[in-house]
Order: C-alpha cells, then structure tokens, then sequence
C-alpha cells in the first residue's frame, strides 16, 4: 500500500462514521481549546505592555547606567568608571548616546536624547515647535501634575479616563508654562500611570472578572523626562537651570557615607529586549530587589542600570512566574485531556472490530492495518488540534469584545495610552506543544491496542 492509499482509507473511516468523529473533535477539542485560550490571553497581555513600553524607541530598548557608590567602596575616579561601563556596553552590542544633563527649574533632571533616536516617540510635526520652548517627550502622569488634572479613586472609569485623554489632548503639540517660568514643548508622551496603579479591571469597576488574575500583577512604574535634542536647538539659552539641594552637614556627619563622588549616567540603547537583558543581567550590574533592599548584593555587584522607559525587565519578570504556573496547571489539564483523548481512541478502536476483520479478509496485512488506524487517528488529532486553535481564538475574541470598554479604560488610567480597542490575544509556543501532544496520543493508542489487530484476538471477538 502506498501513502495514498493509507491517507485514503483514514479519510474514509472519519467519512463513515461522522457523527462518532464529530463527537471526539469536540470533546478533545474543548478540553484543550480552553487550554489554549488562556495561553492566548495571557501572551496578548504580555506583549500588548511589552509594545507600549517599548514604543517610545521602536522596540529598541534605553538604559542609562552609573556606580552604586552603596555597595561598590573601591576609590574611583568618574572618568575610569565611565570608560569600563562604556566598555561593558560594547560587550554586548549596546550603543553609547552621547547626551547632556540640566537640573531644570520645575522639572528636576533632564537628559537630552538625539531626535532621531526618539522619533516613534513623537506625536506631533516637530517642525512647527515654536523656538522660545523646550521640546521634550515626558510621561502622561507628569503632563497631568503640570496641568493640575487629577483623577480622585471615586471618580468613574469614563469619567477618569476622560480625564486621561483630556490632558494628552491639551497636552501634545502644546506649550505648557510651569511655575518656575520653564516653556516645555510636549511633542510626545511615554507611558505612565495616569489615574490607577494597576491594570486591573477592578480600577475600572469590575471587581469580579477572571482577566484581573492576570492584569493585576503586571507592575507599571513611569519613564523619565527627555529634552529632544535635533542639533540645532541651543538649549542652554532655553533652560532654566536650578542648584541640586545640598546635603547638610548634620546629615553627612550622621550618615557619612552619603558623601560620596556622583558619577554620571552612561546612557545606552540597545536593539531589543532580549539583548538589552544580557546587558542589564551581568553580574555587575544586577542585584535582586530584596537582596538591594538588605543590603546583600554580591560581591560583584558595582554599577546600577536604570530603564529610560517604565521597566519592561519587571514586566517580564512577572511573566515568568505567570507562566510557569500556567505551564503547571497546563500540564495536569494537559494530562487529563491525555487520559480522555487515549480512553477515547481505544474504545474506537475497540468497537472497529468488524472492519478491522474486513481489512485483513481483503488481503492486508497487520501492519498494514495498524499504519490505516495510525493515520485515521492521527487525522481525528489533527482536526481535534485545529478545532482546539479555532474555538480558543474564537473564545478569546469573545472575552475581549465582552470586555472591552473596560479593557480600553484599564490600559489608558494605567499606562496613559490614547483611547483605542485592547485586543488580547497572540499566539505562543503552546498551539504547537498541545498539537503535537494530541497527535502524539494515535501512535500510542495504536500502540497500546496491537492486540486487537491479531488474527487470534479478531476470530475470538467474532465467535
């Protein structure tokens, strides 16, 4: 028999019986579909923040690094320093932006990036800037405290995200004139939180909804203010500059090690995230979060880096840990759809007894049979699969049309984005994992029931 041939006579045994096929697609499908939609939505989530913290530089990804004169005592001087963290830089494919630093009056530290570094950044035509103001890219919560918008807990999730929209509105290609007397230009806003700290439909009204397992551990934080530098803006005639607050000296003689040599920031960008985490992951310039906070970091830990946009290293941090319990819950529902799906398969072959004795009255072989039922299995696995990617896409869809004012408003009070459909769902490694596990359960249904394709066992059955 050629491959035709097997591919023929599978297609066959699902045609003759449609409704017992129809019946196991469904049910195998269901279980793990469900499966599926959870991995979808879990992925969109990610990747949705992921997007709009990155998109300030395109997916490239900004890290600004100096000593931490905390943990690392050895003497030092700024210039030695800075060339090793250069150097560093260069060792893992970051490129160095040259920049300038202002105390501004209003504002606190500044640091200039070049225009075309920036340029996904802005949302306005940077040519009708006017000449007497500073053009920056700050984040959304920042423009809200200049414009004295504030978002009270009580008020309404329309009525906060409103307000939201309100300041992007009256802030992008406007000049906005602090107490300080300081003229900023808005031409872009990062992302921020601008009314609610999470993301978490409850901040919106839905206390109660299956997505805040989700949504509600995903940290936000904010971006820092940038001066868009394009060459030919003088700003030092622009800024107004103010004197950093001294320590004083009461505080220095309690706590002298406040008295310590200030080394300026290194800045770097880097050509995705997954390159910029093997910069940020180093062994000098990584310390844990609880172990910074006691005071424990290792003995190599010397310089600190800083994202210039919210932390999308936290954001994937989380992830991990959500997805390592997704992939334990994933695996024992996995396994009970193992269990359904090779309960399932042996019954039909159990009740295939009579064609089984039909194949081998015309001729064909054991082996040929069993490679009939492999391949009739293996396609009821196939269409199982594809139903399973269908109805979790379908699903998925369903979860973000039914939510999906309250998704717009969580994402916009959360991260400052502009009012827009949030649609959650990206496909991952596991449409291939449980495909390849349900098409892996024919053979060892086939396996597992080689005695029901012997002559002996097919005379017995028929007596």
């Amino acid at each position: 028999m050629r491959i035709r041939d097997f591919l023929k006579l599978g297609a066959a045994n699902i045609t003759a019986h449609r409704k017992r096929a129809t019946k196991v697609v469904a049910i195998v499908g269901v279980l793990f579909g469900v499966l599926l939609m959870a991995s979808m939505i879990i992925q969109g989530v990610e990747n949705t923040v992921l997007a709009e913290m990155n998109r300030p530089l395109g997916g490239k990804v900004l890290l600004g690094t100096t000593v931490n004169t905390q943990f690392y005592k050895e003497p030092q001087a700024e210039e030695i320093e800075q060339e090793r963290i250069r150097e560093k830089i260069r060792q893992y494919d970051g490129e160095i932006i040259e920049t300038e630093t202002y105390q501004m009056a209003g504002v606190g530290e500044v640091t200039t990036l070049p225009e075309e570094l920036v340029r996904e950044a802005i949302e306005v035509n940077f040519e009708e800037r006017p000449a007497e103001a500073v053009p920056m890219v700050v984040p959304v919560g920042t423009v809200m405290r200049w414009l004295n918008i504030d978002i009270p807990q009580r008020d309404s999730a329309e009525r906060a995200a409103a307000k939201v929209i309100k300041a992007r509105e009256q802030a992008l290609g406007r000049t906005i004139e602090l107490e300080s007397g300081q003229k900023v230009y808005i031409a872009g806003l990062s992302s921020s939180t601008a009314g609610r700290s999470s993301l978490s439909l409850s901040g919106v009204g839905q206390e109660v909804n299956p997505l805040n397992l989700i949504l509600g551990v995903v940290p936000l934080g904010s971006s820092m203010n940038y001066i868009i530098d394009d060459g030919e803006i003088e700003l030092e005639k622009l800024i107004i500059t103010e004197e950093e607050s001294e320590i004083p000296e009461e505080w220095l003689e309690a706590f002298p090690e406040l008295a310590v040599p200030k080394v300026e920031r290194v800045w770097a960008v880097f050509s995705d995230l997954a390159t910029a985490s093997g910069y940020y992951y180093d062994a000098e310039n990584y310390c844990e979060q609880a172990n910074y906070a006691y005071g424990v970091c290792e003995a190599e830990y010397k310089y600190s880096v800083t994202p210039g946009f919210n932390d999308p290293f936290a954001v994937v941090a989380t992830f991990k840990t959500v997805w390592t319990v997704f992939d334990v819950v994933a695996i024992v529902l996995a396994g009970i759809g193992v269990i359904v799906m090779l309960t399932t398969y042996l019954r039909l072959v159990g009740q295939d007894t009579k064609v089984i004795a039909l194949y081998r009255a015309n001729g064909a072989t054991k082996v040929q049979v069993v490679g009939i039922y492999v391949v009739y299995l293996v396609m009821l696995s196939l269409l199982a699969a594809v139903f399973a990617i269908v109805l979790a896409t379908v699903l998925t869809l369903i979860v973000n049309l039914v939510n999906g004012a309250a998704l717009s408003q969580a994402f916009t009070l959360g991260l400052g984005m502009p009012e827009q459909a949030i649609i959650l769902i990206e496909l991952n490694k596991w449409e291939l994992i449980l495909a390849a596990i349900m098409i892996a359960v024919a053979p060892v249904t086939v396996l597992m029931s080689l005695g029901q394709f012997s002559e002996r066992n097919l005379a017995r059955k028929l007596k």
